[in-house]
């Protein structure tokens, strides 16, 4: 756990704008913070719960693997 920390600390530096050229990261976060607020998550449905396909890369990476989980949309 050591070696995270150490990780972490070297890259903090270089964090913001390493984020700040990250689309997909902050697309992603931004999906998953409104998704999993209370009020979207009581009005689901199942096309709202296929999105996630969009937002995961092994989902992105993977199209059978979105299939199998998260069906056809």
């Amino acid at each position: 756990m050591e070696k995270v920390h150490e990780y972490l600390l070297a890259f903090k530096p270089e964090a913001k704008s390493w984020f700040d050229h990250q689309k997909l990261v902050v697309e992603d976060f931004a999906f998953f913070k409104e998704f999993s607020k209370r009020e979207n998550l009581e009005k689901a449905e199942w096309q709202d719960f296929q999105k996630i396909g969009d937002h995961l890369n092994c989902f992105r990476r993977l199209g059978i693997a979105r299939g199998n989980a998260l069906g056809k949309h």
